[in-house]
């Protein structure tokens, strides 16, 4: 397990080299991945909401399908293949990166 606090922005909404941190439309979020030795890897994401010293968490999203490059090690000390959508995700990023 992985678990972390990041910030977010909207892509259309950040300058050339600006990151989520930088920008005035940057939103702060709890993240956590999950893996075991069966099974499909799991993100979790939460809004941070903070009003003075109160602190809340938004509505927690699930996504399934992501590609956990950081858990590749474990999966590899289990027995596991990388799962083909890894490379594929990885692939389709590469590319569009070309792309500009």
């Amino acid at each position: 397990m992985i678990v972390g606090e990041s910030w977010m922005a909207p892509a259309e909404s950040l300058r050339a080299y600006e990151r989520p941190a930088e920008s005035p439309k940057r939103a702060e979020v709890l993240a956590a991945s999950l893996v075991n030795k069966t099974g499909d890897p799991i993100d979790c994401m939460a809004l941070i909401h903070r009003n003075g010293d109160v602190v809340s968490l938004g509505e927690t999203v699930i996504n399934t399908s992501g590609a956990q490059f950081e858990f590749a090690p474990f999966y590899r000390a289990w027995g596991r293949s990388i799962p083909p959508s890894w490379i594929d995700t990885s692939k389709a990023v590469m590319a569009r990166a070309r792309r500009g």
